[in-house]
C-alpha cells in the first residue's frame, strides 16, 4: 500500500512540476494587481466627474408664473407634485413642470390588453369544424 502511495505521489510530481505552480501563482498575482489598478482608476474617474458636475451646477431656475404647487388643480396632492418636481429636477436640471393633470378614467389599458390577448391565439384547423 505504501508503495502505491509513493508511486502516485511521484506521478503527481511529474505531472505538476513546481514551475507550473509558480507560473500559475504569478498569473493570479498579476490579475489581482491589474484588477486593483483598474478599480482605483475607475474610482478616480468617478470622483473627477462628480467634482466637475458640482462645478458646472446651473444657477437657480427662475420660477414660472402659474407653475408649482399653488397652480395645481384640486385633487392632486401637493406631495405628489413635489415628488414629481424633485424627480424631474434630478434628471433634467434645465426643465421644469408646467402642468400636471390627472388622466381621464378610461379603460383603454384593459381594452388594449384584452384585444392583444384575444388576437394572439392562432386557432388550429381542427377547431373550425
Amino acid at each position: 500500500m505504501e508503495q502505491e502511495i509513493a508511486s502516485t505521489a511521484e506521478a503527481v510530481a511529474e505531472v505538476v512540476p513546481m514551475d507550473v505552480i509558480m507560473q500559475s501563482l504569478w498569473i493570479y498575482g498579476l490579475a489581482i494587481v491589474i484588477s486593483v489598478v483598474m478599480a482605483v482608476s475607475i474610482r478616480g474617474i468617478v470622483v473627477a466627474l462628480a467634482v466637475t458636475q458640482r462645478q458646472k451646477a446651473p444657477a437657480a431656475v427662475p420660477a414660472v408664473a402659474g407653475a408649482g404647487p399653488a397652480a395645481v388643480e384640486e385633487g392632486i396632492p401637493a406631495d405628489d407634485v413635489a415628488a414629481i418636481s424633485a424627480a424631474v429636477a434630478s434628471v433634467f436640471t434645465a426643465h421644469r413642470i408646467v402642468h400636471i393633470q390627472p388622466l381621464q378614467d378610461t379603460h383603454a389599458w384593459a381594452t388594449e390588453g384584452r384585444w392583444q390577448h384575444q388576437t394572439s391565439h392562432q386557432p388550429s384547423p381542427r377547431h373550425h369544424r
